[in-house]
C-alpha cells in the first residue's frame, strides 16, 4: 500500500483486500497512511486506521483507493497492453455485494471526528449494531495507538506527503521502544493468542 496507493492507476480484482491493522499490535498506520487516510471522504480513513477493517474491491473503488476493477485472469493481458499502449481498458463490472461500511458511511462521518475519547463515547452511547461491534473492536486495540492515530490523522490534513512521512518516521522511532509494541507483536503476530496487555489499559487512563 505504501508504494502503490500513490500510483495514477490502482487496480483491484476479486482477490484484493485493503487494511491498515497496525493499532492491533501497538503501532500506528504508517507508510504515509496519515496522508492518504486523512484524504478519504466521510472520515472513513480515520475509521479504517483505528479499526483495521478489511476492504474489498467494491469499497476500494467507492473510496478511491483503487481506480480500476478487473477480473484477475485478465491481469497479464492488461499489463502487456499497458506496456505497449500506455492505457487501460474499461473496467469490469463488480459483483453486487452488500457493504456494511458503505451502508453506515453517514454514521462513520458523524462519529469519527474529534479525539479518541469523544469517538469512543459516541460509539458506546449508540444503539446501532454497527456501533456496538465497532466499539467492541476498538476496546481490544492498543489505547495509545488509537489516540496517536487520531492525532496523526487530524494533523496530517494540513500537511504535505513529505511532512507526513517525516512525522511518521519520528514517531515510529519512539513507538517501537514501547512495551505495547513488543507485547502486541508477540501476542498478535508471533503467538497469535491476541491476549495483549496494554499500558495504559484504557483510553481513559491516557
Amino acid at each position: 500500500v505504501g508504494l502503490s496507493v500513490y500510483g495514477n492507476y490502482r487496480i483491484a480484482t476479486e482477490n484484493s483486500k485493503f487494511a491498515m491493522p497496525e493499532t492491533a499490535i501497538g503501532f500506528f498506520p504508517d507508510v504515509g497512511a496519515s496522508y492518504f487516510l486523512s484524504r478519504i471522504k466521510n472520515n472513513v480513513g480515520l475509521y479504517l486506521g483505528l479499526t483495521g477493517d478489511v476492504l474489498f474491491a467494491k469499497e476500494m473503488i467507492f473510496l478511491g483507493i483503487a481506480t480500476h476493477y478487473y477480473h484477475s485472469e485478465k491481469l497479464n493481458e492488461i499489463e502487456q497492453n499497458y506496456i505497449n499502449i500506455g492505457s487501460l481498458p474499461k473496467g469490469d463490472r463488480i459483483e453486487r455485494k452488500e457493504s456494511i461500511l458503505i451502508e453506515n458511511i453517514q454514521f462513520i462521518d458523524e462519529t469519527f471526528q474529534g479525539d479518541i475519547k469523544s469517538i469512543m463515547n459516541k460509539l458506546k452511547k449508540s444503539n446501532f449494531d454497527f456501533a456496538k461491534k465497532t466499539y467492541e473492536n476498538l476496546r481490544y486495540r492498543c489505547p495509545t495507538s488509537l489516540a496517536i492515530t487520531v492525532e496523526l490523522y487530524n494533523r496530517a490534513k494540513k500537511l504535505s506527503l513529505k511532512e507526513c512521512l517525516e512525522m511518521e518516521f519520528q514517531l515510529s522511532q519512539k513507538i517501537v521502544y514501547r512495551d505495547d509494541f513488543n507485547n502486541g507483536v508477540e501476542a498478535v503476530l508471533v503467538k497469535k493468542t491476541k491476549n495483549t496487555l496494554w499500558n495504559p489499559k484504557s483510553i481513559d487512563d491516557i
